[in-house]
């Protein structure tokens, strides 16, 4: 009986230390996790962002990254396109799920326009990652990730979420610096703090997400109220191959996601506009289909920008 009774004793601790071992390799900051889970690159998803620039003016602004339909017919490959609108601000940034060669999930090509699309361009996450890891971008880019589990971004609470710190070089000051991304599951990164070389700190708080509808953006471009042809309409300096070309009445169709968009109109050169010499044109609070437009480039100086 006793023998028996020693057994059994043996066969619980044995059941308990392996209940442990299990518990413990379910834990995220130990084990293996994918970029995929924590950057949203579907088309048509899309995140608000307040933005504070402590080097500029006013209570900050309101800024929308969009994953964007785009197509690979151009030079620069990608797996993902976003784009950054809001208030003034346009940028198109590029980028690629798992490089061949750095297996990171990062923005590898863009026309960031602003300097709000140059702090999101500093993103980069190893496809595959854990608790602790670190990598570098070039010789002077350095970063590193940590699980940090629960967070609360401007009163919205993340079950899950990791941080990205990351330290910058750059010689006019501004894009060079120490900061820091968190990234929640299942939406993406959902506050950003950086600190510039320059002494100003540019920060991006969560406001919502949501999976956006692609809308029909449409009209006619003119010139003194002739019709203009073969002029490049687009979402971006760089078309990223969804480039609309105005017909010989100037009209144009385009389809895009997002609450709101800006137009860059003008020449173009293998789907890229002359940064000098465009239009934007802001269609903003978007809720459907958009007809109708009549945009006139000889009512304004190039660039410049006009709003529907």
């Amino acid at each position: 009986m006793r023998k028996s009774r020693l057994g059994l004793i043996c066969l619980v601790l044995v059941l308990l230390l392996l209940a442990v071992g299990c518990g413990k390799g379910k834990d995220k900051s130990k084990g293996s996790l994918s970029s995929r889970d924590y950057f949203i690159t579907k088309e048509g998803f899309g995140i608000k962002y307040h933005v504070i620039d402590t080097g500029e003016e006013g209570d900050g602004i309101d800024l929308w990254a969009v994953s964007q339909s785009f197509s690979n017919d151009t030079d620069n490959k990608i797996d993902f396109l976003f784009t950054l609108h809001g208030d003034n601000n346009s940028s198109s940034l590029g980028g690629k799920i798992k490089d061949d060669k750095k297996e990171l999930t990062m923005f590898y090509h863009g026309a960031p326009g602003t300097n709000q699309g140059n702090m999101y361009f500093h993103f980069s996450l190893p496809y595959s990652f854990h608790h602790g890891m670190q990598w570098q971008i070039g010789k002077e880019n350095s970063y590193s990730v940590e699980h940090v589990g629960a967070q609360t971004v401007d009163g919205t609470n993340f079950a899950d979420c990791i941080k990205v710190s990351y330290h910058t070089h750059d010689e006019d000051g501004y894009l060079g610096g120490t900061g820091y991304m968190i990234l929640a599951k299942g939406v993406g990164i959902v506050k950003i703090e950086f600190n510039c070389n320059n002494g100003t700190t540019v920060t991006f708080d969560y406001q919502e997400h949501r999976e956006l509808t692609k809308h029909t953006i449409s009209g006619k471009i003119v010139d003194q109220g002739k019709s203009v042809k073969d002029i490049a309409v687009q979402i971006a300096y760089n078309s990223w191959g969804t480039q609309a070309k105005t017909g010989e009445e100037g009209e144009f169709s385009i389809q895009a996601y997002g609450p709101e968009l800006c137009l860059m109109i003008g020449d173009d050169q293998d789907g890229i506009l002359d940064h000098h010499k465009h239009v934007r044109f802001w269609v903003k609070e978007i809720t459907g289909d958009v007809s109708n437009l009549e945009i006139d480039l000889s009512t304004r100086l190039f660039p410049t920008t006009h709003f529907a």
